[in-house]
């Protein structure tokens, strides 16, 4: 019996991942729609704004009524971490609590 032949094809490259986009997106420091978010984020692009929330990165959420969305939303710093707190350790910015240790 002869051996099976075996197809391989080459590694697709890897797409950035919908978190590195929506990153990529809010670096410029500017404030951008929920659906600006949606678009680079995918539907799920609240759950990847808490993730990078949750990573340390200091994202103010604005309420505005607009024709293409509710929220908008920007990032503080290009340093992840970098948040600028009240007596009480609250971002005066995004309003996380950050911990003191």
């Amino acid at each position: 019996m002869s051996e099976p032949i075996l197809y391989t094809s080459p590694v697709p490259e890897q797409a950035p991942s919908k978190k590195a986009a929506l990153l990529a997106l809010l670096m410029d420091l500017q404030v951008h729609t929920n659906l600006e978010c949606m678009d680079a984020g995918g539907a799920r692009a609240g759950a990847r704004l808490l993730e990078l929330r949750r990573e340390g990165w200091c994202i103010e959420t604005h309420f505005v009524e607009t024709r293409r969305g509710r929220y908008s939303y920007q990032l503080h710093s290009k340093n992840q971490g970098e948040h600028v707190l009240n007596e009480l350790g609250k971002c005066k910015r995004c309003g996380e609590q950050v911990s003191p240790f």
